[in-house]
Order: C-alpha cells, then sequence, then structure tokens
C-alpha cells in the first residue's frame, strides 16, 4: 500500500462564542405548544448559536429540534447567514419568506428577525 498526499482546500475555522456570552430567548407559539428560542451572540453582536425547547424531552420531534438546532449553529459559525438559511429553507418549502407553517421554518425566521444582537437600553 502506497501513501499518497492528497491535495486538500484550506479549511475554515468557525467563529466561537466565548464560555460567557449574551443569550436572548424568544418564546413563540406552534400548533398549540409553546417553544423557547435561544440565540447565543458573539462579542459583536451577531448571533452564532441557536437552541429550542419546548417539547418532551427525548419524543423524536424534541431530538430531530435538538440536531436541526445544532446544524444551523455550526452554519452560522461557519459564516452562513440567517437569510441564506431562510432562504435555502423557503426554497425546499416552496413558500415566501416569513411564511413557514412548519417549527423549522419557523425558527430560521425568527432566527433571521433577531440575527443582530439587540441594543441595551
Amino acid at each position: 500500500m502506497m501513501d499518497r498526499a492528497i491535495d486538500r482546500e484550506p479549511i475554515d475555522i468557525p467563529e466561537r462564542l466565548p464560555n460567557r456570552c449574551r443569550l436572548v430567548r424568544h418564546r413563540f407559539q406552534h400548533d398549540g405548544r409553546i417553544f423557547d428560542l435561544e440565540i447565543g451572540y458573539s462579542p459583536g453582536g451577531k448571533a452564532l448559536e441557536i437552541s429550542c425547547s419546548g417539547l418532551i424531552g427525548g419524543s423524536h420531534l424534541a431530538v430531530m429540534l435538538d440536531r436541526f438546532a445544532q446544524i444551523v449553529s455550526v452554519a452560522l459559525q461557519y459564516g452562513v447567514s440567517p437569510e441564506a438559511l431562510v432562504q435555502a429553507s423557503n426554497e425546499a418549502e416552496d413558500a415566501p419568506a416569513g411564511t413557514s407553517s412548519d417549527i423549522f421554518g419557523l425558527l430560521l425566521d425568527a432566527l433571521m428577525r433577531h440575527a443582530r444582537l439587540p441594543s441595551l437600553p
């Protein structure tokens, strides 16, 4: 077996959140249930991480929401804009922006609306 050198593209380094960061919780209702979307912001005020709660832990939908939040968080840390995520989601659903009917689209719509850290009073 021969060793061969493999030419690879340089890998982008994701933007990481500090151990302590500003979190903002947004509560909303969908399909008779109350959900909390938490958005973690970088020191510069950019959304880099999300989590969602409101379902019975361990249920299939709760696991799917958790995985969805992880994927969206990684995308944000690698520089994908919330607008690009919403556009991709809406193209898959064939719906105009802001009109999603499923929980995943609603989370992305909320993320896009709150992508920048609100200024403190």
